[in-house]
């Protein structure tokens, strides 16, 4: 919550799937034991493509500048692979708005967007499939953007637009959730 701001509206997440209530782990295998993530494996690649590649075991091609990627490869179409910055930078991103990612502690983030067209910040969450696997790029903050941390799975817990004046600013909140981190075994 952005403290001091008019809140405008909340936007719908769609539920998390009870299948996932009541596991404990923090160990991972993708696929058929292919790819085993634990919370704070490194990934690195020759390029952000490749760095995709080597964490998750996919085969995008050179060129994908997206900091998010389908899990569907492996069967889980309401899950994400995100690959984001937590540096508390503002970054264009599609055409929503620019967004910046914090880390409030290791088990919450906030990603906030300064808000360009409401209608499309809010197709585009209200779709966004609810848990994601997520990469801290650069996580020493250097400037090495092909290389990144596996810091857990998070839940999208609320997604929230707030006005500051004129502006309009979307935070979505999510929260570590261990007993999603059991889902494969």
């Amino acid at each position: 919550m952005i403290e001091g701001l008019e809140t405008v509206s909340r936007v719908p997440v769609p539920c998390m799937p009870n299948m996932f209530r009541g596991l404990d782990s923090s160990i991972f295998k993708i696929g058929k034991g292919v790819i085993d993530l634990q919370c704070g494996n490194r990934y690195k690649g020759y390029s952000y493509t490749d760095m995709i590649n080597e964490a998750i075991g996919t085969n995008i091609k050179r060129g994908y500048i997206k900091s998010s990627v389908s899990l569907k490869h492996i069967g889980q179409s309401d899950m994400i692979a995100w690959f984001a910055h937590f540096d508390g930078k503002f970054r264009r991103s599609g055409d929503d708005g620019s967004y910046t990612n914090i880390f409030i502690d290791d088990m919450k983030i906030s990603e906030r967007c300064n808000i360009e067209d409401v209608t499309i910040f809010i197709k585009k969450r209200s779709s966004c499939p609810p848990i994601r696997f997520v990469f801290e790029r650069d996580p020493e903050h250097i400037g090495c953007a092909n290389t990144c941390v596996f810091k857990g799975v998070f839940y999208c817990e609320s997604v929230t637009v707030y006005r500051k004046g004129k502006q309009l600013i979307g935070e979505s909140v999510l929260i570590r959730k261990p007993e999603i981190e059991a889902f494969i075994h």
